[in-house]
């Protein structure tokens, strides 16, 4: 299955079945899957945000002398389209993101951006089509105070519980208003399959529900939901 089929069909789920097919299914821990972000809403529905990880870090400036965006710049050219870039920034004291970052994204192929640390032009970015996940946002620019230093690289992000996580470059990102989900390496398309026949089973529950069917009769014939 290619990333544009698999990402189509994922944008039809929604994080509960996609955790459930990874922890009860598959058992995955959930401290190894589940990141501790918030969603930047727009109004209306969150459309999932699904695809491959671009992953890349940053470190902490002592002087704006510093400053060297080479990384960066080679960061978007190193972009492939349906790519969700990943930022592991471990601090909340400068925006790390803002709207020339998520345009430059959006140009270079990314679907979305998922921050470990904080955004800003948060107001611009939900009127864009564009998906941004992270930990909080700040007026203050990153420019000169810190910089992305490597890419397409192992990186470690928050995780729930007080744990960290690590998301290797690649690995399938899965986020809609619940949470963020990171799918374990080589397991997105497994993950995929049974989280569609969780997600059937639900929306048998819901029909017979609608059809009035006593909740111990929906139990004894599609199990627990």
């Amino acid at each position: 299955m290619n990333n544009e089929e698999m990402a189509e069909r994922y944008r039809k789920l929604y994080a509960g079945v996609v955790y459930d097919a990874m922890v009860f299914d598959l058992g995955v821990r959930e401290t190894a899957c589940v990141m501790d972000l918030a969603v930047s809403r727009r109004s209306g529905p969150v459309t999932p945000l699904v695809g491959p990880a671009m992953t890349c870090a940053g470190c902490t400036l002592a002087t704006p002398d510093e400053i060297n965006d080479t990384i960066r710049l080679d960061m978007l050219d190193a972009m492939t389209p349906g790519c969700v870039q990943v930022l592991a920034a471990d601090e909340l004291a400068v925006a790390h993101f803002g709207e020339i970052s998520a345009m430059l994204a959006t140009k270079h192929g990314a679907v979305g951006a998922v921050i470990n640390g904080a955004t800003r032009d948060l107001d611009a970015i939900q009127q864009a089509d564009f998906s941004l996940f992270c930990r909080g946002s700040k007026p203050q620019d990153a420019y000169g105070r810190w910089q992305i230093t490597e890419f397409d690289v192992p990186i470690t992000v928050n995780g729930i519980l007080w744990c960290s996580m690590k998301i290797n470059p690649g690995q399938w990102i899965f986020a809609d208003g619940d949470s963020v989900l990171v799918i374990p390496d080589g397991k997105a398309e497994a993950v995929l399959v049974l989280a569609e026949k969780r997600a059937a089973n639900e929306d048998e529950v819901r029909a017979a529900i609608l059809a009035d069917e006593e909740p111990k009769d929906i139990y004894a014939r599609l199990g627990r939901w």
